[in-house]
């Protein structure tokens, strides 16, 4: 009997050892499986907001350029509501003030090279900038302190800058007179080439040159696109003998209407 009790007494504690094990591998395996099936949680976005409509959407969503973002290529490649153009970088000026209450009506085509005859640098974008560092040419030292300023400027690898927006009026035409209109810079876009007036200009200076004009018309009721030398024919020579105006009207599909000094290298 004695023998009995103990033996039910160890089937008992076998059974009750057999239960813990079960119960523990029971729970092991649903904390396994919840592990499994538990969701992943996208990351969160940062949030961004358009250089042209300022509609805000996620980063991983927006079109990037040139450190601003955009819905879509269509917002970069126009300009927006304060006239900057996403397409091109940004290099803004000091050198600008408001524009009197008139239309923006002509486009200005200039030439530049800093120092005079020489390409690349950023010596343009920083004599725009007033951070020229005279001591690094003798040229500089004679323009250092002066303030002038373009709307756009395009670099012989037909890169774009922009350093005023076109609703403001910047400092590039200086003393100027269209059809008896004088102060060009009131009613005009400025546009630099980096060049001399003697060195062919680029075929991806052409390129964008063209898109950029097309872009400008799209925005603004452009009447007259001239050079510096037809505005200020005592003073200026640019864009110079070795740009050709036809070749830009062509690729720009410009009218001869608004081309009112002719196509011929001047």
């Amino acid at each position: 009997m004695v023998r009995l009790i103990e033996f039910l007494l160890l089937l008992g504690a076998a059974y009750w050892l057999y239960a813990r094990w079960r119960n523990s591998n029971r729970i092991e395996e649903s904390t396994n499986q919840n592990k499994q099936t538990k969701p992943t949680v996208a990351p969160v976005q940062p949030m961004v907001e358009c250089a042209y409509c300022n509609l805000r959407l996620p980063m991983n969503e927006a079109l990037s350029h040139a450190g601003n973002y955009f819905c879509d290529a269509s917002h970069r490649d126009a300009i927006n509501a304060k006239g900057w153009l996403g397409a091109a970088k940004f290099s803004p000026s000091a050198n600008f003030n408001e524009r009197p209450d008139t239309s923006i009506d002509t486009l200005v085509i200039h030439h530049i090279s800093l120092p005079v005859g020489k390409f690349g640098g950023g010596f343009v974008e920083d004599f725009f900038c007033n951070r020229l560092n005279v001591e690094l040419d003798p040229y500089f030292k004679e323009i250092g302190h002066l303030q002038v300023s373009s709307h756009f400027l395009i670099d012989r690898q037909g890169s774009l800058t922009q350093f005023v927006g076109c609703n403001d009026r910047a400092w590039h035409a200086g003393m100027s007179n269209l059809f008896e209109r004088d102060q060009c810079n009131d009613f005009s876009i400025g546009i630099e080439l980096e060049g001399t007036g003697e060195a062919e200009y680029t075929s991806a200076q052409y390129e964008t040159l063209a898109k950029l004009t097309n872009i400008i018309k799209k925005k603004y009721p452009i009447q007259y696109i001239v050079g510096h030398s037809d505005i200020s024919p005592e003073r200026k020579t640019d864009p110079g003998l070795s740009f050709d105006w036809e070749i830009y009207r062509q690729k720009a599909n410009i009218s001869e209407v608004q081309m009112p000094f002719g196509t011929t290298s001047r």
